[in-house]
């Protein structure tokens, strides 16, 4: 059955999200579904380059709700926590009744760049936010941008956005399991579709200096202090690698990972906070090998691990491969109890053994672009639209009710509202 589907979200050329999102929509536009692009840019991502696509492209404050509403089979919007890349839908996302794709675990930088540019007053808007998601007092736990890690476990703020979806998509189990806690609709994480195919491979070196790229500093932060440990104790290593962070990384690592590079005698690290998927070729082209910190997830691997894998460089990631359902040939393995150890043995082996290192990171590659393909994900992507597509009727009176309610002064994130929702679900069904 074609389907006409809304594909919303950041549609610029320095977009990662961007990115997936051509893959997608060409994917289900040559599956014969009616797919439009509405892009959610504010400026300065607005004034972007827009990406090239054969299909119609727009803008979210051009579309009309009720059109979309009563139109359009599914919208999808895909959520990130840049604002400047998703603000222009944040004010009525919930009314379009949307499938959510959450790329990031992450969303209270979203929270308060939306808040702060729209409410009178933003703290008062912010602690009623974080108190109705994850209850009273909930705010008193310290400043709303503590560090990452804080953030991460106490008010990702991935729940409030949830609960305004019919159905939500996330990058891992972790994800799900947070998304599951306020979404009225089905849930399920997909790993993402991989976007690194062009890397070229490189061969380790077997002299000089040997360049290792850390990727997933910005979500797990965990294995950082046992990555220096580990170079820093073996003589060899630590005259020969320097270490290249990719992806943000809270000042306060920085601190700590400079300090312990001083201390351990080690090669200056360096550090890039982003880059666009096409950058990403120039970005690693010096890189011999890599090292993936993200592993939180034990059953999905994260977008980092994805390109870890299809890097075209060895890999270490600190899970083991078989949760994740990749090959054991494919990856170096380092379990988080004994990771200085682990990296050490691995770095002193693919230093000692570049050619099985390199075929090694050469199965990884092919594993990556054999699996992690768009017509994989929009496999998986396409029952739970139709599932949520099932939900829209219980999310739409919601909807209504909440505007009803609105009149009569109350706001749309009090509790009240929220039971009304479980109510409807109770009596309208809901999909599990």
């Amino acid at each position: 059955m074609s389907l006409r589907i809304i594909w919303a979200g950041p549609w610029n050329e320095r977009s990662s999200i961007a990115a997936f999102g051509v893959q997608m929509v060409a994917e289900l536009a040559a599956r014969g579904h009616l797919v439009e692009v509405v892009r959610t840019e504010l400026e300065p991502d607005a004034s972007l380059t827009a990406r090239l696509s054969a299909v119609p492209t727009t803008w979210w404050r051009d579309v009309s709700i009720h059109e979309l509403r009563r139109d359009v089979d599914a919208v999808i919007v895909n959520f990130g926590d840049s604002y400047s890349g998703c603000g222009a839908m944040l004010d009525n996302f919930a009314d379009a009744g949307v499938v959510g794709i959450f790329h990031d675990r992450i969303l209270a930088r979203l929270a308060d760049s939306w808040v702060h540019d729209t409410s009178p007053d933003p703290y008062a808007r912010l602690r009623r936010m974080v108190d109705v998601t994850y209850g009273s007092g909930a705010w008193r736990k310290g400043p709303f941008l503590a560090s990452a890690d804080a953030v991460m476990h106490e008010r990702p703020m991935l729940e409030w956005f949830a609960a305004g979806v019919c159905g939500a998509i996330t990058a891992d189990a972790w994800a799900a399991g947070r998304a599951r806690r306020s979404s009225a609709g089905p849930v399920q994480a997909l790993t993402a579709a991989a976007q690194f195919a062009e890397l070229e491979p490189k061969p380790p070196s077997a002299a000089g200096e040997f360049v290792i790229a850390m990727l997933g500093a910005d979500e797990d932060t965990r294995h950082i202090d046992g990555v220096v440990q580990g170079i820093g104790e073996s003589d060899r290593l630590r005259r020969t690698c320097r270490l290249k962070f990719v992806g943000y990384v809270e000042g306060s690592v920085r601190s700590r990972v400079l300090r312990s590079a001083a201390r351990l005698r080690m090669l200056a690290p360096s550090w890039c906070a982003w880059a666009s998927t096409e950058e990403l070729p120039a970005l690693l082209s010096d890189v011999d090998a890599v090292i993936c910190t993200a592993a939180f997830s034990l059953e999905h691997p994260s977008p980092w691990a994805v390109l870890a894998l299809s890097s075209a460089r060895p890999a270490i990631v600190f899970v083991d491969p078989a949760d994740w359902g990749i090959p054991q040939d494919c990856v170096l393995a380092s379990t988080p109890a004994n990771s200085a150890a682990d990296v050490r043995t691995h770095l002193e082996w693919i230093l000692g053994n570049p050619s099985a290192a390199y075929a090694m990171s050469e199965r990884a590659s092919a594993f990556a672009r054999r699996t992690y393909t768009p017509a994989r994900y929009v496999d998986m992507l396409l029952p739970l639209v139709q599932a949520a597509v099932a939900n829209r009727p219980v999310m739409m009176t919601g909807q209504a009710l909440g505007r009803t309610l609105a009149s009569f002064g109350v706001e749309p994130d009090d509790p009240a509202v929220r039971r009304i929702g479980g109510v409807l679900s109770g009596m309208l069904g809901s999909p599990d």
